[in-house]
């Protein structure tokens, strides 16, 4: 194996060590203060009703006009 892989294989599992052990901080604290837990709920709902309705489909509206470009 190259050097340049090595080190972006050390680099990704770094990464990985940072950020699984912060969410795994993160989760504890949540867990254990109610309040915050609360919180954290009615934040990840809304986010996802905002995406929910960003990507909702909206109706495609059609109308038939005649040769003068009034609508029937």
């Amino acid at each position: 194996m190259k050097y340049k892989t090595l080190y972006a294989a050390h680099e990704a599992r770094m990464w990985l060590k940072t950020l699984i052990g912060a969410g795994l901080a993160t989760a504890a604290f949540v867990a254990a203060n109610p309040e915050i837990k609360d919180a954290a709920k009615e934040k990840v709902r809304n986010i996802k009703e905002k995406v929910k309705n960003k990507f909702k489909k909206k109706p495609i509206k059609i109308v038939v006009v005649d040769e003068e470009g009034k609508p029937v």
